[in-house]
């Protein structure tokens, strides 16, 4: 019985232990106190404190206008852009007339990449805000831009002494591009592109011990319209159609003469190719995710690419973020459809002043269409596996954007040693370097 008293001893102290050694639960604060608290932390600029109160405070079941706007702004001076929306919007929800959440969400929009949702609420701001911001007038270009690209070309000419050789050798490759951009009426964007592709060939001849060489050329004129718009905030709807003019200044080979001797007849031809583009895109916090598909007559082969894109900003602003773009394309030749898997994932962050994209392309580009229908590769020889590093800066207020793109990757070229066709791989380079202006 004494043993049963010691051992009742021993757990009513322990007891009492455990009582005295756990923490004292906080306190439940009131709206009111929340208010006053949130209040000062804003006046204090103490963003991270404030952040913390008012997540306490949803935990409890508090919410209310006021610290939906400084929770907001506290986020926004994080630079927590895409956070900062989510609480900006639900304020500017309640009331659109309070400039100082207009500016912030406009702001909060325009830095977190989402720049159709900056465009669109802007458009119905106050004549005082709208020039307080820098956009208060109307252009009838928004965004004017120039590019151009060059290909450092492998000499790749097959080195033949008692065999048969045919076989196309590119010896330049450049382009030219001008862009022009409006932004008009609430959360929509035209786009127009020009360019100029201008591809010199030799057309390398070996028989019988005699090698003759044809200079062919290739220009292709190409013509882009794209309209983006809102169909609701964070959803973006785009389509665009890129038409292709191509000509061909080549040469055929006809018998001459009564022993049948073979000649070179210049020649010429015009083909027309053209690609169909839509996608949808939604915004979902730190997340962008799109579908898209494109449709196209290439090379007069029918072709259609879906494709999945994902973009994730893990610090909730440009500064960082990742992509990945899942293509599957599909084209029907000779009667059979062909499909191929391209995947392009990359990384993109801020160094100081400068943003850099590195990335990586996996798969054959062969009739491949990218950048929303804007970029075609359609020559003769086959992209494998491409590495590329873009790299911009923005100056003169963020109005100038300077950029450059360094793309490596090997081509398959295809020619035929005597009589049989072959293939040979090597390592080429593109160099694209372009500004864009912003009025």
């Amino acid at each position: 019985m004494k043993n049963i008293h010691i051992l009742a001893l021993i757990l009513f102290a322990f007891g009492l232990f455990r009582l005295e050694a756990q923490p004292a639960k906080e306190p439940v604060m009131s709206m009111t106190q929340i208010d006053q608290l949130t209040y000062r932390q804003y006046l204090q600029a103490d963003w991270n404190n404030l952040i913390k109160t008012g997540k306490k405070a949803h935990k409890n079941g508090i919410d209310f206008y006021f610290l939906e706007v400084r929770m907001g702004i506290a986020y926004y001076h994080l630079k927590k852009y895409r956070k900062a929306i989510k609480y900006l919007e639900k304020a500017f929800q309640k009331d659109e007339k309070n400039t100082l959440v207009a500016e912030y969400l406009y702001g909060a929009y325009l830095y977190g990449g989402r720049y159709l949702d900056a465009q669109r609420i802007s458009n119905g701001f106050n004549p005082k805000l709208k020039h307080k911001l820098g956009i208060d007038k109307n252009h009838l270009i928004d965004v004017a831009g120039v590019d151009y690209k060059m290909e450092i070309l492998d000499d790749y000419l097959i080195p033949v002494s008692d065999e048969e050789l045919n076989q196309d050798v590119i010896t330049q490759n450049t382009y030219v591009g001008v862009d022009l951009g409006n932004y008009y009426g609430p959360g929509n964007l035209f786009w127009l592109s020009a360019g100029h592709l201008q591809r010199n060939f030799t057309q390398n001849i070996y028989e019988n011990n005699m090698q003759s060489v044809y200079d062919k050329t290739m220009t292709q004129n190409q013509f882009y319209v794209a309209h983006y718009s809102q169909i609701a905030t964070g959803l973006n709807i785009g389509l665009a159609i890129n038409w292709l003019q191509i000509n061909y200044n080549d040469v055929t080979y006809r018998k001459q003469g009564r022993n049948g001797r073979i000649v070179a007849v210049p020649s010429k031809e015009t083909l027309h190719e053209w690609i169909g583009f839509g996608g949808l895109r939604k915004d979902i916090g730190d997340f962008k995710l799109g579908l898209t598909i494109s449709v196209a007559n290439i090379k007069d082969q029918l072709q259609a690419q879906p494709a999945i894109e994902t973009y994730w900003y893990p610090l909730s602003n440009t500064d960082l973020y990742f992509f990945s773009n899942f293509n599957y394309k599909m084209e029907y030749e000779q009667n059979n459809w062909y499909n191929d898997v391209i995947i392009k994932t990359g990384i993109g962050l801020r160094l100081g002043k400068i943003y850099v994209e590195p990335a990586y392309t996996y798969g054959d580009l062969y009739n491949f269409v990218e950048a929303d229908g804007l970029i075609v590769y359609n020559d003769d020889e086959i992209i494998n596996n491409r590495m590329e590093l873009l790299t911009y800066v923005y100056l003169i207020k963020s109005r100038l954007k300077v950029y450059a793109k360094y793309q490596q990757y090997t081509k398959t070229n295809f020619y035929q040693l005597n009589g049989l066709p072959q293939t040979i791989d090597y390592t080429n380079q593109t160099i694209t370097t372009g500004v864009l202006w912003n009025f």
